[in-house]
C-alpha cells in the first residue's frame, strides 16, 4: 500500500507549527526591546507564520489544522508578550530590584514572582 502525496501530516504540522510559534515569539520580543515599543499587528504576522507553516508542513486545509494553527498562533502571541514583559523587567530592574537581571533571570523572576512583572508592565 502507497501512501498518498495528499495525506495529512498533523504531527508534523504540530511540530512545524511550534517551532514557528516559538520562533515568531522571539522575534517579536527582540523587536520589543530594541524598539521599545510593542506593536499589536506583530500578532497578525505571528498569525500568518504559523498558519502557512502548518498547511506547508501538515499538506491540509482541513478545520482540524486550523484549530491547531490558532491555538499555536495564540500561544505564540501570548509567549511574544511574556518575552517583552521579561525585556522590560530585566531593563528596570535595577531601579526595582536593586541589582540588573539579565533576560533569563527575568523570565525567572516573571515565573516565581508574576505580580512583579505585572507591576513593572
Amino acid at each position: 500500500m502507497s501512501k498518498d502525496s495528499t495525506t495529512e501530516n498533523i504531527v508534523g504540522a504540530l511540530i512545524v507549527g511550534s517551532i514557528a510559534a516559538v520562533v515568531c515569539a522571539g522575534v517579536w520580543g527582540i523587536i520589543a526591546a530594541v524598539i521599545g515599543y510593542v506593536f499589536g499587528w506583530l500578532a497578525i504576522g505571528v498569525g500568518s507564520i504559523v498558519g502557512v507553516a502548518i498547511k506547508v508542513s501538515g499538506n491540509s486545509n482541513s478545520q482540524f489544522s486550523g484549530v491547531i494553527a490558532a491555538i499555536l498562533a495564540l500561544l505564540g502571541v501570548v509567549l511574544g508578550n511574556f518575552f517583552c514583559i521579561a525585556t522590560a523587567l530585566s531593563t528596570v530592574s535595577i531601579e526595582v530590584f536593586g541589582t540588573k537581571y539579565g533576560f533569563l533571570q527575568s523570565l525567572g523572576v516573571m515565573i516565581q514572582e508574576p505580580q512583579l512583572a505585572i507591576a513593572v508592565f
